[in-house]
C-alpha cells in the first residue's frame, strides 16, 4: 500500500507533463492550416449555394423626405408560422430579426406580437435564412416612419444593423 501512492503520483505527473503543448506544436499546426487554406481546389463562399443566395440580396438606396434609406430586395417565401399568408406580403417590410434557425425566428415573432406588433410574420430565403418581419407597408414613407419608431423605442433589444427595410421578391411555395 505504501508503494501505490508514490507510483500513482509519479504516473499522474508524467501524464500531465507529457501532454504539454509547445510553441513548436502550435507553429506546426498553424503552418499546416495556412497550407490548406491556399489549396486551389477549395471552393470560395461565393461559389456555394449559400453565397449565391446572399448575392441575390440587392441594395437600393431610396430618398424619402430628404433621408436616404437602404432598401434591400431579396427573393423570399412565406413560412406557415406567425401569420404567413400571401396577403401579409407588402412592398416594404421592416425586418427586425435574422436567424438561421426557424425556432428562433418563431420565438422573436411571438415576442413582437406580444409587444405591440400584431402584423409580425416570418419569411425565409432559399438558403434557408429566416427574416422576422415586424410590419409591412405599401408606402415607403410609412416604412420610414416605422423604422424610426422601432429605432427610437425598440420593443426589446435588437441586434446591430437592425431594423432594415426589405422589398420582398415573393415566391409562392410549390
Amino acid at each position: 500500500m505504501k508503494h501505490i501512492l508514490p507510483i500513482t503520483i509519479l504516473t499522474l505527473a508524467l501524464a500531465i507533463t507529457s501532454c504539454k503543448t509547445t510553441e513548436k506544436n502550435y507553429r506546426t499546426a498553424y503552418e499546416r492550416t495556412i497550407a490548406t487554406d491556399n489549396d486551389s481546389t477549395r471552393v470560395s463562399f461565393d461559389q456555394t449555394i449559400y453565397g449565391r443566395q446572399r448575392q441575390d440580396l440587392r441594395l437600393t438606396p431610396m430618398i424619402v423626405a430628404g433621408d436616404t434609406l437602404d432598401v434591400r430586395s431579396q427573393r423570399v417565401t412565406l413560412t406557415a408560422e406567425c401569420g404567413g399568408i400571401p396577403e401579409n406580403i407588402k412592398p416594404y417590410m421592416i425586418v427586425a430579426g435574422e436567424f438561421k434557425q426557424l425556432f428562433n425566428a418563431r420565438s422573436m415573432c411571438e415576442r413582437l406580437k406580444d409587444n405591440g406588433y400584431p402584423g409580425a410574420i416570418v419569411v425565409n430565403t432559399a438558403e434557408p435564412y429566416y427574416f422576422v418581419i415586424a410590419n409591412g407597408f405599401h408606402d415607403i414613407a410609412q416604412a420610414k416612419e416605422a423604422i424610426h419608431k422601432i429605432q427610437q423605442a425598440p420593443p426589446f433589444r435588437l441586434k446591430k444593423g437592425l431594423p432594415w427595410i426589405l422589398n420582398p421578391v415573393y415566391t409562392r411555395p410549390r
